[in-house]
């Protein structure tokens, strides 16, 4: 007894379909994972806003605004 293959070598719709469920599981993840990444940059910029030592307005990246 043989299985049967698709064109692309899958072995059927059932692998197919668990390709599908797992690509989309994949995807959301990775777009909660970008959602995560644009709130932290958001307290970053927050706390920077909050402090002026960690602000680029002082320091090293001033002085060398400055220089160029």
């Amino acid at each position: 007894m043989t299985k049967e293959y698709t064109e692309y070598g899958y072995r059927g719709l059932e692998e197919i379909k668990l390709l599908k469920k797992q690509l989309a599981e994949e995807t959301k993840e990775k777009y909660a994972l970008y959602n995560r990444i644009k709130e932290l940059s958001e307290e970053l910029n927050a706390v920077k806003n909050k402090s002026k030592e960690m602000s680029t307005d002082s320091g090293p990246e001033l002085i060398q605004r400055i220089k160029t």
